[in-house]
């Protein structure tokens, strides 16, 4: 499949003044697409960062088992300097500071054979089942496009799925690649005045057979990929970075927090299921209802005594 041309064009620059803390004035939006280094990514930013400078999706449950907010409940986005993980929307960018919206790649067939190995590690820790590779993989294809396509459903524009996924990501700023990992990392992070030494990326395919996987369909994924190495492979990252005109259009639209909280929600589900803790949440969800619904009687309770 050969990768298309895109017909998006036209930039517009970005000034990236520091603010009174001395960090530049925007917010790394980036898009965390699984075993593509981004735990790597995270890692070094949450060694700069304060708590309330970050929001992760990375790892959803490790959000939930410390009581951290959902996207949502942030009282002040404006204090993020960072936003990234395997669920980030689009609609997040209209939330926070001067967005640079960027994510990482890896060559498809790599990152399936990957993601196969972390997902078998993963199910074996939690106690479940691991399908074999001949399961597994069915229903793989385009699985990059798709992810993209998903998380980014009107940014974009196109006739078929690899036609959206490509227009989607010309309007990243910003896409690294596995194999430049050290020095993209510490460009990235130091548009946000971050200098955490760079460290290697986890990635591997450790032991499984990678021919096993030869006949799933990454005809597409491959394709994208390719096409975002010529795109932004040779692209320094620099403090003049550009937004095109549909991307500056798009973060100055009225918020959908609707489908915004719908899409994390989801999200919340399948990872607290996965991770066996579904019967935890509901019932600790349950008692945080009541608790709640308990204060609002109680407001309702004095505002009514104090109207007599």
């Amino acid at each position: 499949m050969q990768a298309r041309p895109n017909p998006d064009s036209g930039v517009e620059p970005v000034d990236l003044k520091a603010n009174q803390s001395g960090l530049p004035n925007v917010t790394l939006v980036g898009l965390h697409i699984p075993k593509c280094a981004g735990t790597s990514l995270l890692e070094m930013a949450q060694s700069q960062l304060q708590d309330h400078q970050i929001y992760q999706s990375t790892n959803l449950i490790r959000n939930w088992n410390r009581s951290k907010p959902s996207f949502l409940d942030i009282r002040d986005p404006s204090a993020l300097r960072m936003v990234w993980g395997h669920s980030v929307h689009e609609e997040m960018l209209k939330y926070v500071t001067r967005p640079f919206l960027f994510t990482g790649l890896r060559h498809p067939r790599e990152r399936l054979v990957s993601e196969y190995r972390w997902q078998a590690r993963l199910r074996t820790a939690q106690g479940r089942e691991v399908p074999p590779i001949s399961e597994w993989k069915k229903g793989r294809s385009a699985q990059i496009c798709n992810f993209i396509v998903e998380r980014f459903p009107s940014l974009g524009s196109g006739n078929d799925l690899f036609e959206r996924a490509q227009s989607t990501l010309n309007k990243f700023q910003f896409v690294y690649f596995t194999e430049n990992f050290e020095r993209s990392s510490k460009s990235i992070l130091k548009l946000i005045g971050c200098s955490s030494p760079a460290r290697r990326s986890h990635v591997g395919v450790g032991d499984v057979p990678a021919e096993q996987f030869d006949d799933v369909d990454i005809e597409m994924d491959l394709a994208l990929y390719e096409w975002a190495k010529k795109r932004f492979a040779k692209t320094p990252i620099n403090r003049k970075f550009e937004y095109l005109p549909r991307l500056r259009q798009f973060v100055r639209q009225r918020k959908d927090e609707d489908a915004l909280n719908r899409f994390l929600l989801r999200a919340e589900a399948v990872e607290l299921v996965d991770f066996n803790r579904a019967e935890d949440a509901v019932k600790s969800l349950k008692s945080a209802i009541a608790r709640k619904q308990a204060v609002i009687d109680y407001i309702e309770d004095e505002v009514r005594r104090r109207g007599k």
